[in-house]
């Protein structure tokens, strides 16, 4: 399924979670920070990062993948969960991401 058909179909559940469509990854439908925006603009002077390099969850399809997903800055991790709520949730439950 192309983006616009999938936001056609997916636009009135996900936006009004805080999803934004994704613009950058071609792979993605739907990204949502998982920065608060009060710290954002501190969290990438002090960490040297683009704000797509923030933490976010994302929702699309890689052809291997597909589904929800967190996006660390490193990598992809995969979630088995359907429900965006339920996915905002769980990525709620994280609090930090430190590199290694």
């Amino acid at each position: 399924m192309d983006k616009e058909s999938f936001y056609k179909e997916n636009d009135l559940t996900f936006l009004p979670l805080g999803f934004e469509h994704e613009k950058i990854d071609q792979m993605f439908y739907y990204s949502k920070c998982l920065i608060k925006d009060d710290i954002k603009q501190e969290v990438m002077k002090e960490n040297g990062l683009a704000e797509e390099d923030l933490p976010a969850l994302l929702i699309g399809n890689t052809g291997i993948n597909q589904g929800f997903c967190v996006y660390t800055g490193f990598c992809f991790v995969w979630l088995n969960i359907t429900d965006p709520v339920e996915a905002i949730e769980y990525a709620s439950k994280i609090v930090s991401f430190e590199p290694i």
